[in-house]
């Protein structure tokens, strides 16, 4: 007898079918994988197990029973977990407490009430133990790395005892950064087994096959041919510099005197084990995070502690490590807010002009709305929303996490063609081989600081990169 049944299974968002005709069935105790390339459907029939989406066509029955549309909650109460592609914590309460949060019978509310048992906080300290969390107990969620928000969002889903858990993109940090994290979250599930979950897994994973909207050749259409990053020399002015900057949250220092610079028309990509502060070192260019020590400057200008809104004013936009577009509203009214601070109507026109004409995706797929495309094609609309500014420097914070092979060369491809058109990019990016290969100017980070800098193939053939994030061939 299957755990799990699905039938049939069919989904449309408009004209665009999501799932069609979709059968599958998962046996108690087992780990079955689901892959396949970006768009394919897999998160979708996700939504629809889960309750999140109701389907057009098909059923769903979990131990013989349907569950067929109900809602998400009720589906939880049967025995469904799940874990989502970009992790979902709550940020501002501890780790601690954001593994608590199932546990209460009062939710959320009984947490923050602070009606926890002292047997809720011993299973709570068990689980953190398990994934290796224990010494970051009680630190926001929201200073975690993106790596650990992984495992701190699984250790909450596996808190509620689930028969069936959903991982959704488990091995969201890519191989080739710190190898450490994704290890532990692949073991994760055959070590479940041994701690109380008893039933089956199914697991979520990318393929390498191409898919029909995997178009590379029109990523970026008329604007030439892929090519090497600018090359600039290291001794001119630097478009952003970073001297002596230390950052962080909540008291705790991320970033410890940390000196950068990024050329103009450069490719400047920073990589490091997850918690290096990489992240950091965006939100403190774009505004989101106040300096505590140290100067920031672009262009000559000292920016550090001025509001976001002013510094994009100046020209820095970023596409945020997160999925940003809002689901609801169509392709066309998503990269439409990326001008909403141009007054002049005629120059939102004529870029939005621009944008479709050099994302096909924008122009193809206007009137649908954002929930419809996959990962992929949704960091594509990303890109195009924050050309619509016409940027001067591009701050780029893991383009390509999450995404199938195809559609991360696509996405790197893009990042190519924008700076072959004179676009500075600062490229933050767990995928160290690829970013470092398209890199004018490499930078290792390591516990807050640089550790080592050079050309990106420098730092990509450097033997003790190689050794610690690279991994060696043999």
């Amino acid at each position: 007898m299957s755990l799990l049944e699905v039938s049939d299974l069919g989904k449309r968002f408009g004209g665009v079918v999501a799932v069609d005709g979709c059968s599958l069935a998962v046996a108690p105790g087992s780990i079955t994988g689901l892959i396949g390339p970006n768009g394919s459907g897999k998160t979708t029939l996700f939504d629809l197990v889960t309750g999140f989406l109701q389907p057009d066509a098909g059923e769903v029955r979990f131990e013989s029973r349907p569950i067929t549309g109900l809602p998400p909650d009720q589906v939880h109460r049967r025995g469904i977990g799940r874990t989502f592609q970009l992790a979902r914590v709550f940020p501002r309460l501890t780790v601690l407490e954001n593994v608590l949060v199932p546990v209460r019978r009062a939710g959320l509310l009984g947490l923050l009430s602070g009606a926890t048992t002292r047997g809720e906080v011993r299973r709570g300290q068990e689980m953190l133990e398990f994934l290796g969390l224990t010494h970051l107990a009680g630190q926001p969620a929201g200073r975690l790395s993106y790596g650990q928000r992984k495992l701190l969002e699984l250790g909450t889903v596996m808190m509620s005892r689930p028969r069936l858990v959903l991982l959704d993109g488990p091995a969201g940090v890519h191989r080739g950064a710190h190898p450490g994290p994704e290890r532990g979250r692949h073991d994760v599930p055959h070590r479940g087994a041994r701690h109380g979950l008893r039933h089956g897994t199914v697991r979520h994973g990318a393929g390498a096959g191409p898919g029909p909207d995997d178009r590379r050749r029109d990523a970026r259409r008329g604007a030439g041919r892929p090519g090497r990053p600018g090359r600039v020399p290291r001794g001119m002015s630097a478009l952003l510099e970073l001297t002596g900057v230390t950052a962080g949250y909540g008291g705790g220092d991320v970033l410890r005197d940390l000196t950068l610079r990024v050329e103009p028309r450069s490719v400047t990509c920073v990589v490091g084990p997850n918690g290096a502060g990489k992240s950091t070192v965006l939100r403190v260019v774009s505004g989101l995070l106040r300096p505590r020590l140290g100067e920031v400057r672009f262009d000559g200008r000292a920016i550090g502690g001025r509001s976001p809104r002013a510094v994009l004013g100046l020209g820095v936009v970023q596409v945020p490590q997160e999925r940003s577009l809002f689901a609801t509203m169509t392709v066309e009214e998503n990269v439409r807010l990326g001008a909403y601070s141009l007054r002049d109507r005629s120059l939102v026109g004529r870029r939005l002009r621009e944008v479709s004409e050099a994302f096909p995706i924008v122009r193809e797929r206007a009137r649908e709305l954002a929930a419809s495309l996959s990962g992929g094609q949704q960091r594509l609309v990303e890109f195009a929303r924050a050309m619509m500014l016409d940027p001067r420097l591009l701050l780029l914070d893991e383009p390509s996490m999450g995404l199938d092979p195809r559609s991360r060369a696509l996405v790197f491809d893009t990042i190519r063609l924008l700076n072959g058109e004179g676009l500075t990019v600062l490229l933050v990016e767990q995928n160290a081989r690829a970013g470092l290969g398209l890199a004018s100017h490499g930078i290792v980070m390591e516990a807050g600081r640089v550790r080592l800098e050079g050309s990106g193939r420098d730092v990509l053939e450097h033997p003790e990169i190689a050794d610690l994030y690279l991994g060696r061939a043999g």
